[in-house]
């Protein structure tokens, strides 16, 4: 099954699955065991939460007195863990005195370095593409920017309101990325963006 057909399915409510190294996989062969998705050639895999992309201005972050880091760090611990599961190719990076995590995530169709940096407020974390310059397509003699991103050029994952920071971590911006990568892989080679998000996620 293409990308572009994979993707295309959301709207039937196809679970999808995000495999360590970052491609989307769809739920056939996924069986959950012991609290983990497991796929028999690509071992552990990640359920894509339910999210839609989108564009427009980046969010503006709460104020606050401590970062949540700071009011609760077996959170950060909690999502260290997770992340040495479900990602264990990316490191732990601190920017601007805020946590986050960088590495590659490869689609199937091509490599992508990526830094997320969580919010002081916990809000949606912010994602960033380091190994590209800009997201483009060639159309013609001009380049077309790349849907599905804020005016700062980072990612539009998901609305600040698919994100819980109750249920979310770093993992499910991660698997979001790796979601947006693929479609944006596939806009390069056909012009069109074929998801608009994931409707549901694995039980």
């Amino acid at each position: 099954m293409t990308i572009a057909s994979l993707l295309s399915k959301l709207g039937r409510r196809t679970p999808l699955f995000v495999t360590v190294a970052g491609q989307v996989i769809g739920a056939a062969d996924v069986v959950k065991a012991d609290g983990e998705f497991r796929h028999p050639n690509h071992g552990r895999v990640t359920s894509v939460a339910k999210h839609a992309f989108h564009d427009g201005d980046d969010p503006i972050p709460t104020e606050v007195v401590n970062a949540w880091w700071i009011n609760d760090p077996s959170a950060l611990e909690t999502e260290r863990n997770n992340m040495a599961l479900a990602f264990p190719g990316f490191t732990e990076v601190t920017t601007d005195g805020r946590p986050g995590w960088t590495g590659e995530i490869d689609t199937g169709r091509g490599k992508h370095w990526i830094e997320l940096v969580h919010r002081r407020d916990h809000g949606l974390p912010s994602v960033e593409v380091l190994s590209a310059r800009r997201l483009e397509r060639r159309a013609g003699r001009r380049f077309v920017r790349s849907p599905h991103l804020f005016t700062s050029g980072k990612l539009c994952v998901a609305y600040a309101d698919d994100w819980n920071a109750d249920e979310h971590d770093a993992v499910t911006v991660v698997a979001w990325a790796a979601h947006w990568l693929a479609a944006y892989s596939e806009w390069r080679f056909t012009s069109k963006w074929p998801s608009e998000g994931a409707a549901v996620e694995a039980a």
